[in-house]
C-alpha cells in the first residue's frame, strides 16, 4: 500500500516516534530508589505498556492519596527531564512522518504521556505541525491497555 492510499495514521509516541524506553526505565528505577525501593528489572517492564503515571504509581506503591501521587509524579518527571538528552527520534521516523503528511495523510498521536511532554517532544522533533490531533493520557479516563486513547 502506498502512502497516497492512506487517509490517516495514528502514531504512539514512546517507542514508536522516540526511543525513550531506556530513559523511562532509568527514571522510574531512580525514583523508586529515592523511596528506598529496589524494583527488579522484570517488574519495570510494567512501565513500558503505555500506562498512565498514576496507574504505574498505584501498581508499585498501592493506594496512595491523590496529593501524594501528584507529588511522586512530579518527582519522577523531574528525574526523567534530566535524562531527556538520551531520548532521540527512532531512526528514519522524522522523514517518514513528514513524507506521510506531504502525501496528504491525516496524522494523529495517541499517547499516555502528558500533554506538555507530548507537545514538547513533537516540537523538539520539528513535527508538531504534522499532527492534526494529539490525544494524551490527560484526555482519557483510563490509560492503556484500555483502548480509549
Amino acid at each position: 500500500m502506498s502512502a497516497r492510499q492512506l487517509r490517516g495514521v495514528i502514531f504512539d509516541m514512546d517507542g514508536v516516534l522516540v526511543d525513550s524506553h531506556g530513559a523511562h526505565r532509568d527514571a522510574w528505577r531512580q525514583f523508586f530508589q529515592t523511596l528506598g525501593r529496589d524494583v527488579p528489572e522484570s517488574e519495570l517492564d510494567f512501565i513500558l505498556d503505555g500506562r498512565k503515571r498514576g496507574d504505574i504509581l498505584r501498581h508499585f506503591l498501592g493506594n496512595c492519596p491523590d496529593s501524594e501521587l501528584e507529588e511522586f509524579g512530579r518527582r519522577k518527571d523531574c528525574i526523567f527531564r534530566q535524562m531527556r538528552l538520551s531520548v532521540v527520534p527512532v531512526p528514519g521516523v522524522v522523514c517518514f512522518v513528514r513524507e506521510l503528511r506531504r502525501s496528504g495523510a491525516v496524522l494523529a498521536l495517541a499517547t499516555s504521556a502528558s500533554r506538555s511532554r507530548a507537545h514538547s517532544t513533537l516540537r523538539e522533533m520539528g513535527l508538531l505541525n504534522c499532527f492534526a490531533e494529539v490525544v494524551t493520557g490527560e484526555d482519557v479516563l483510563l490509560g492503556k491497555p484500555d483502548p480509549s486513547i
